[in-house]
């Protein structure tokens, strides 16, 4: 069935053919928390932060956390190793996952709006193309993440002991 959309960059029809299935979830979070910062608590995005923004088809938002995850969980532990306390790393990889699940719902509708806005000046069927593609969710990803998480956390620091 062909969808025709309205060009207003977030419309009930254009989120549901980006999002996908769970669409209402985030229109009714967008909505409750319109005149807000805050677009309230997303548990996915708080207890599987890169995998959820994976998941998303948020590739760069994703890969930025676990960089930023691995660097500074490794810097943290490095300094706090000095002192004896060795769950530096854990702590700020906690307190990520917790500012996710915080901001988690507005970095999803900022992707939705870019990609919404970067559209509305194409054909309606070359727009549902390309949000069907460019939205939705990949379980590819999330096990691509997997992967690249468990080679920073374990492989990058093991790397760098042994070169020093």
């Amino acid at each position: 069935m062909e969808h025709t959309i309205n060009k207003d960059p977030l419309t009930r029809a254009a989120v549901e053919i980006f999002v996908g299935e769970k669409s209402s979830y985030y229109l009714d979070k967008w909505d409750e928390h319109q005149n807000s910062k805050f677009k309230g608590w997303n548990w996915a995005a708080g207890v599987f932060a890169a995998e959820w923004m994976a998941y998303r088809k948020m590739y760069v938002e994703a890969l930025l956390y676990l960089i930023f995850i691995v660097a500074i969980s490794f810097a943290l532990n490095m300094l706090f190793r000095l002192w004896g306390i060795s769950i530096a790393g854990e702590l700020i990889a906690q307190i990520f996952r917790i500012l996710a699940g915080l901001l988690g719902n507005i970095l999803y509708q900022n992707k939705v709006l870019r990609v919404l806005r970067k559209t509305s000046n194409i054909s309606d069927s070359d727009r549902i193309r390309v949000m069907r593609k460019k939205g939705g969710v990949s379980i590819v990803a999330i096990i691509v993440m997997h992967l690249i998480g468990f080679w920073g956390v374990f492989m990058i620091p093991s790397i760098i002991m042994m070169s020093s």
